[in-house]
């Protein structure tokens, strides 16, 4: 019995180094982060409805501003508490820094069910921002394709990416005004 034992412990350990040996050549194989936000990258242009109900009106197009003026993207969801906190400073900051050309839109990842309320949510943290929607997530795919809720990109003058962060968390409030201000100057 015990000889069974040991013989499969051995096999055990085979197929997990064969296992093992199989993730870490895939990682290698795989291409670097395509679609997705990074750092250093241009993101990928793209046009949303302002959400109904919001009181921001109109369409958004990142093209407007895209190497122009520094530009905040933001995915938000009405489900997502973080992201109203998130939302709520960013209205703060959107209010300090605008003059300096600061562009903030939000997107909504909410699907069809939830995006009705995203308008409300809005108006009712009183954000003046563009907050549009993006119900069939084809922006959302290309940009942030783990639909991560708040999930923040920085992107400065120039149309490159200078930052990205996930979550809110008490260090992300504190710095996030002076990160804005050095994303406007």
């Amino acid at each position: 019995m015990t000889r069974f034992g040991a013989g499969r412990a051995g096999t055990f350990k085979m197929m997990l180094r064969a296992l093992l040996g199989t993730a870490a050549m895939l990682v290698v194989l795989a291409p670097a982060r395509v679609g997705i936000a990074t750092v250093g990258a241009r993101p990928p242009d793209f046009t949303l409805r302002g959400a109904a109900g919001a009181p921001w009106k109109g369409t958004f197009k990142l093209s407007e501003y895209l190497g122009k003026r520094p530009v905040v993207i933001t995915f938000t969801a009405t489900w997502c508490a973080p992201c109203e906190l998130e939302m709520m400073a960013l209205e703060k900051e959107r209010a300090r820094l605008e003059s300096r050309g600061l562009v903030v839109v939000a997107i909504a990842i909410d699907d069809a069910s939830t995006a009705p309320q995203v308008g409300a949510m809005a108006r009712r943290l009183k954000v003046q921002f563009p907050v549009v929607t993006d119900v069939d997530s084809s922006v959302t795919a290309r940009i942030n394709p783990r639909r991560t809720c708040p999930f923040m990109i920085s992107v400065d003058r120039s149309g490159k990416i200078v930052r990205e962060s996930e979550g809110w968390t008490a260090e992300h409030m504190k710095n996030l005004p002076k990160d804005l201000e050095s994303l406007v100057n």
